[in-house]
């Protein structure tokens, strides 16, 4: 993080290829530092003696004075040898603006490698090739070749895309907006999100976090990162490419392919980060999240003035895993009294077309007493005989008085202006549509539960003592070194029964199930694999036809504590069949969690171990047996993620 500082906060700026031609890149970035940086800026143009009006040097170690960041804005073929001259000058950091292409499009491998190779000799840091630039409004810092001057705030945002980033930061700003920092990653050769993570998250202008990712280059330094830091400041990802289609797209030429969707998922549940599906969403998320209100649970009550549309906003929240809260019968005699017989007795609440503020705080206030309600969402439309302002007025005085989240969306666009500026002030969410109202309150329960999980600390399961490995070495050495990269059924077997996975045939407690698939009640999968990005992976769910069906697979990354191992089984269609349901005799979970909390030791003691298939993992009577296993071998690697604490 220290390296990040004169980076992120420098006193003095040098650009690299400075000029003022129309037209061109670097001319945007000069203006932007001439007019905004409270530093001291040098421009470096050896063609040049003045531009604007301010002095050019012929090199950077001609400049009189250290330089903390280099603004590299030269022609491809230039870059290395300015990094060069930046790093023996002293520069401790630089952001490379110019993309680094040959000239038939394609990435130019060998002047990465120089520029990559100039950093590891004299440590100097580097942002991208291909950055948009920095932004910092405290110091009035912009690299940028943006024209926009966002205003200063709490967000920080750290892009991968210049141009998703440019929009995303436009969108923001349009929005009314304040940053911290705005960080433009590019081709990511050197610092990476995870490192631009930890230094925001010690920075105190920043309360939250937002991500445009489309990939971790370095995972493992991602994940520690937001996890470090996830508890005290809400990191907000938008993540292109959720389906294999789009995902293969978006890979441009400079990267390799990118990990599978749902590991990305899972690792961000895992870290405590919530991911989003727009651009605007991120803006929505970084706002709620940033408050203290952060509803208990997923019940929501939806009240307002137009049933049709919380209706809909209740199909949403049920889509989405939401839940459209039962009203305990206190609050129904109440609002039968409330609402004149009018009401239907359900929830969502129709106020009725012509609900004026009075209506809507009694309606508003009963639902924020019921312990069965989690939080509130608002839906106002435009009505002759009510004023807009006086409803919102309503809201804000009833919030003060309540730590349940309450969402409100106003429907009707511009003339909306007014009344919304009422809810901002005491910052108080408001949408323009139900949907993002829905969504938001979403996010708000997920970041819940994610905080959650960091900070549980998981039930005792009895622990064995660490089961022998040396004939399991063994095993593995005279594999590897024989070229044999696929372990027997038999050798592969003795690896789960080693590590305490009851196995057809040698474990007392599969008794039941011993030699045939048609004892089995129904069958479960459970395997690990290797991401691109991520490293070592868990797979579970529904074994057989089932796994090909359903489509079941929840994914976890090792290492994995019983909690983890809890949410694992929970994320996967056979949750249901497990606890009994679909006429099924019901499983021990905590003898599934063990099992796969020791699969997962297994994974973690053995990086040799590039892939294991338990298939079917069969469920006769309750009991759990791996009824066939294959291990596969291949190059050792660490896991991404740790265990508790």
């Amino acid at each position: 993080m220290d390296d990040l500082k004169k980076l992120l906060n420098p006193e003095s700026v040098a650009l690299i290829g400075a000029g003022e031609k129309e037209g061109s890149v670097a001319r945007p970035i000069l203006l932007n530092l001439a007019n905004f940086f409270k530093g001291s800026i040098f421009l470096v143009n050896p063609a040049r003696k003045t531009l604007l009006g301010m002095e050019c040097f012929p090199s950077v170690a001609a400049v009189p004075r250290a330089v903390d960041l280099a603004v590299v804005v030269v022609g491809a073929p230039l870059v290395p040898d300015a990094i060069e001259q930046c790093a023996r000058a002293g520069v401790r950091g630089a952001v490379i603006i110019s993309t680094m292409f040959t000239h038939g499009g394609a990435p130019d491998r060998q002047l990465i490698d120089r520029v990559l190779e100039i950093r590891r000799r004299y440590g100097i840091r580097i942002i991208g090739p291909g950055s948009v630039g920095i932004i910092r409004p405290d110091i009035g810092l912009n690299t940028s070749f943006l024209n926009v001057n966002p205003e200063r705030g709490n967000i920080a945002f750290i892009s991968q895309s210049g141009e998703l980033g440019d929009a995303t930061l436009k969108w923001g700003i349009e929005a009314g907006i304040g940053f911290s920092t705005f960080v433009s990653l590019g081709w990511m050769i050197d610092v990476d999100f995870g490192e631009v993570i930890d230094f925001l998250g010690d920075d105190l202008s920043t309360r939250s976090i937002l991500l445009s990712m489309e990939h971790a280059r370095n995972a493992r330094r991602f994940v520690s990162a937001a996890r470090g830091f996830a508890r005290s400041k809400p990191i907000i990802v938008l993540k292109p490419g959720r389906f294999p289609e789009s995902a293969a797209a978006a890979v441009s030429s400079m990267e390799a392919p990118w990990g599978d969707n749902e590991v990305y998922d899972a690792a961000f549940k895992r870290v405590g980060v919530v991911r989003v599906g727009e651009a605007k969403d991120l803006f929505n998320a970084a706002q709620v999240l940033d408050s203290n209100y952060v509803p208990a649970g997923p019940s929501l009550a939806i009240l307002g003035n137009a049933r049709t549309v919380g209706v809909l906003a209740a199909d949403l929240l049920i889509e989405l895993g939401g839940s459209v809260a039962r009203l305990g019968s206190e609050s129904r005699e109440k609002l039968v009294r409330a609402l004149n017989d009018q009401w239907n007795g359900k929830n969502p609440i129709d106020l009725g077309g012509t609900a004026d503020a009075r209506r809507y705080r009694e309606a508003i206030s009963i639902c924020l007493d019921d312990p069965s309600i989690d939080a509130v969402l608002v839906i106002y439309t435009p009505h002759a005989t009510t004023i807009a302002e006086d409803i919102t007025t309503a809201i804000s005085a009833l919030s003060r008085g309540t730590r349940k989240p309450v969402i409100v969306s106003l429907i009707g666009g511009e003339e909306m202006k007014k009344a919304a500026a009422i809810l901002h002030e005491k910052n108080i969410p408001a949408y323009g549509t139900p949907e993002e109202a829905v969504r938001t309150y979403l996010q708000m329960f997920t970041y819940k539960r994610s905080l959650e999980l960091l900070y549980e600390t998981p039930e005792d399961l009895p622990i064995d003592e660490a089961p022998p490995k040396n004939h399991l070495k063994t095993l593995i050495r005279r594999a590897l070194k024989e070229g044999v990269d696929t372990l027997t059924s038999e050798e592969s077997m003795t690896f789960l029964a080693t590590y305490g996975i009851p196995v057809r045939g040698t474990s007392p407690s599969a008794a039941e199930a011993e030699s045939s698939l048609n004892d089995m009640d129904y069958g479960l999968y459970l395997a690990m694999g290797r991401d691109r990005d991520f490293g070592s992976v868990i797979r579970f769910g529904m074994g057989g036809i089932g796994r090909g069906v359903f489509n079941d697979c929840a994914v976890g990354l090792p290492p994995l504590n019983q909690t983890l191992a809890r949410r694992l089984i929970e994320e996967s269609r056979a949750y249901i069949m497990l606890q009994g349901g679909l006429g099924t005799q019901p499983v021990e979970l905590s003898e599934l969690e063990r099992v796969i909390v020791n699969f997962s030791n297994l994974i973690v003691d053995f990086p040799e171990i590039v892939g294991i298939d338990i298939d079917p993992l069969a469920v006769s009577r309750g009991k759990i047996t791996a009824n066939h296993a294959t291990v596969f071998l291949g190059p050792g690697e660490l896991p991404a993620g740790r265990a508790y604490p």
